[in-house]
């Protein structure tokens, strides 16, 4: 049973975790927390145009994303 409440709260902490984007980007098109230059956290996705990774906020806001991590 230890096993098994290990394993859940390892994935739990990893998806708390807060991921700098030059490690790794979201999924495309799913909804995650962004947290931004300036301290702010949205709701917002990845969506790929033209071959750039660009990141859309539900504010509408516009700021440099340096992390992301699922909702929970």
């Amino acid at each position: 049973i230890q096993i098994g409440a290990d394993f859940i709260k390892k994935e739990y902490e990893e998806k708390l975790r807060w991921v700098p984007v030059e490690e790794k980007l979201p999924p495309l098109h799913e909804d995650v927390l962004l947290k931004c230059e300036s301290s702010f956290i949205d709701k917002g996705c990845l969506i790929h145009l033209s071959g750039d990774n660009m990141f859309s906020s539900s504010s509408g806001d516009l700021d440099i994303v340096t992390h992301w991590r699922s909702f929970l």
